[in-house]
């Protein structure tokens, strides 16, 4: 039971693989579990009582919503920074995972913007994407101004500046570049009914799951 407490919540912060964490001893496992958590508590008021940009859990949000708690959309942040409102589907795919910390680390839209984060994936996958969400937390990236999570697209495209559509089927072996449209397709089709729902006329969105130019004519 530990063991499995450990792996699911600090694995990612410790960069430890599976086979790293089975054939720990508990002794050796316990110690490193206090002195993560030590480590972490310790970062957390280093970081909130510095003179740089305030942690995100200083604004008096929760950090981390599901798609189901209402929040009404924030442009402007306290310290007068703008807010970008990104939605990434697929986002605990390998492709989502790695680009996600670029978005909240200001490598995509510089320093002077922070970013407010809503992720969607399939409901299948909806424990992995905590996962990915718990991991971001613990970054304490200072532009990032909180994450919501969930699977419903007329949830999370709501409100948003920026949609990247990452989620998708990638092509399998013997898969013709028609079934791959036909499983693709029919996702993008649902996703676009929910833009012209819910999405404002200035949302911008970015295709990137496979075809990405056939995707993008179905929105």
């Amino acid at each position: 039971m530990f063991k499995s407490v450990f792996t699911k919540y600090f694995r990612g912060a410790l960069s430890l693989s599976q086979p790293q964490i089975k054939y720990m001893n508990p002794t050796k496992l316990a110690s490193l579990f206090i002195a993560t958590a030590f480590a972490y508590s310790y970062s957390k008021s280093q970081f909130s009582a510095s003179s740089g940009v305030k942690s995100p859990k200083g604004h008096g949000i929760p950090f981390i919503t599901s798609e189901d708690e209402d929040e009404p959309k924030k442009d402007w942040a306290e310290d007068g920074l703008r807010i970008f409102t990104v939605c990434v589907t697929g986002a605990s795919g390998s492709v989502g995972y790695n680009f996600l910390p670029l978005l909240a680390s200001g490598n995509v839209f510089g320093e002077n913007i922070r970013v407010k984060l809503k992720l969607m994936d399939k409901p299948e996958n909806l424990e992995n994407l905590k996962g990915v969400a718990y991991e971001l937390e613990d970054g304490c990236y200072p532009l990032l101004e909180g994450i919501k999570i969930g699977s419903t697209p007329e949830k999370l495209f709501k409100d948003c500046d920026l949609i990247v559509f990452i989620g998708g089927t990638s092509r399998q072996p013997g898969m013709t570049r028609h079934d791959l449209l036909k499983m693709n397709g029919e996702v993008f089709k649902k996703q676009g009914e929910a833009l012209n729902k819910v999405a404002s006329t200035k949302t911008r969105c970015l295709v990137v799951a496979n075809p990405p130019n056939t995707n993008a004519y179905i929105l």
